[in-house]
């Protein structure tokens, strides 16, 4: 009883005379092993979806829209899974696989007609910062502030960029905190104008250099090209909107023609009751999603 007496006053003791290191290092402790959590628990693959929706989703949307993913990539799963492995076997996992990947293939596809869009604002984005950077007395972190505030609605997708980045910058501590906010910056638009940017942006953030001649040459360089595109993108316009207006009229031509040569019941029965026919139509819902998506992509040029 004594001994444990003394043990119980020598432990409050040492609490009190050591009670400020012992908080200091179970906060550490506690602080290291949050962050190493939440490092584990972000991987690649998470880290890589949420650059996706910061780009493709609506303000502070980011999270429902990627839940949203989520759920639509488990359920197509489950279902094409289940429904296809009973008519097609080891075919029909195959099958639902391909399924299951449609809404990546989507979020890619609009990942990248929102980059081509944002590409398309380039020349009056670049017209905007390089002149801010004259009003500004070159001071570059001034410039990027006022050239979010003074971007039109009709460059949505820049704005967004470069507001991303004027929030994110002021704290920054690092070069590699930097490069990674213009990582995120040149992700957005993913062209060759926007990397050049970039760069720029970090000589002047990071090195103090005036980069005056490097946006003023990378500016000229856009209203050159601009021309060019513009007769492209015409072009590739009438080409799919032909197709567009041709697909329709072979899908439906040829299930008329389906249904005059067989009873509409048998052909049915035939489509969705054999393997041949279930699988058929699996590859003309697979291969009209892909041609809706190859369309809207080849009808988007983007401005390098």
């Amino acid at each position: 009883m004594v001994i444990k007496l003394f043990t119980a006053l020598l432990l409050i003791g040492i609490y009190l005379i050591f009670s400020d290191n012992i908080i200091y290092l179970i906060k550490d402790f506690l602080f290291r092993f949050r962050k190493i959590n939440s490092a584990a628990n972000k991987s690649r693959l998470k880290k890589h979806f949420e650059k996706i929706f910061i780009v493709i989703s609506k303000d502070n949307k980011e999270k429902r829209d990627e839940q949203i993913f989520y759920a639509l990539t488990i359920i197509v799963f489950i279902f094409s899974f289940y429904a296809l492995t009973k008519l097609l076997y080891i075919t029909g996992s195959l099958v639902s696989l391909a399924f299951t990947i449609m809404p990546y293939v989507y979020i890619r596809a609009k990942l990248v007609l929102k980059q081509r869009t944002g590409s398309f604002e380039g020349e009056a984005f670049l017209r905007e910062i390089f002149t801010q950077y004259k009003r500004c007395n070159r001071y570059i972190i001034t410039t990027i502030d006022e050239t979010v505030k003074n971007l039109s609605d009709e460059e949505p997708v820049t704005k967004r960029a470069l507001f991303r980045v004027s929030l994110r910058i002021k704290s920054t501590k690092s070069d590699a905190e930097l490069k990674e906010i213009l990582n995120d910056f040149v992700y957005a638009l993913n062209t060759n104008w926007s990397r050049l940017l970039a760069d720029n942006l970090f000589s002047a953030i990071s090195e103090k250099i005036d980069v005056y001649p490097g946006l003023k040459d990378l500016y000229e360089s856009c209203k050159k090209i601009n021309k060019n595109l513009e007769a492209n993108k015409r072009e590739n316009l009438e080409s799919a909107g032909i197709i567009k207006l041709l697909a329709p009229g072979f899908i439906i031509m040829f299930t008329y023609l389906g249904a005059s040569i067989m009873d509409m019941q048998k052909m049915m029965e035939y489509q969705f009751g054999t393997t041949t026919g279930v699988m058929m139509f699996c590859l003309i819902v697979i291969s009209i999603v892909l041609g809706f998506i190859f369309i809207n992509l080849m009808t988007k040029p983007k401005y390098e």
